[in-house]
């Protein structure tokens, strides 16, 4: 797992395209707090050894809080947000 040299919390994968030109690198999964990004050749240097744990294996709260971060870091409103995570729901 990928560590934020800032906050110390994990890191998320993000890649894609703007305007023609591609990107990949890590983002601090705290983001909009926290707004550190490693680049992918430096990785190496922030990772712990450690799995992910996948979201699902999460208590409900940290689940919830991960998906109203991410909501938030594609530009969604906070309170779009946290409406959207309030309905997050464990399938069993």
């Amino acid at each position: 797992m990928i560590i934020c040299p800032k906050c110390k919390n994990s890191m998320n994968y993000k890649s894609g395209t703007n305007n023609g030109r591609s990107y990949e690198f890590y983002g601090c999964s705290t983001y909009p707090s926290c707004t550190q990004i490693v680049e992918i050749k430096d990785a190496h240097k922030y990772d712990n050894g450690e799995k992910s744990t996948p979201i699902w294996e999460l208590p409900m709260e940290e689940q919830k809080e991960r998906i109203r971060n991410s909501f938030r870091s594609e530009g969604l409103s906070w309170d779009e947000a946290n409406y959207l995570a309030d309905r997050w729901e464990k399938e069993d």
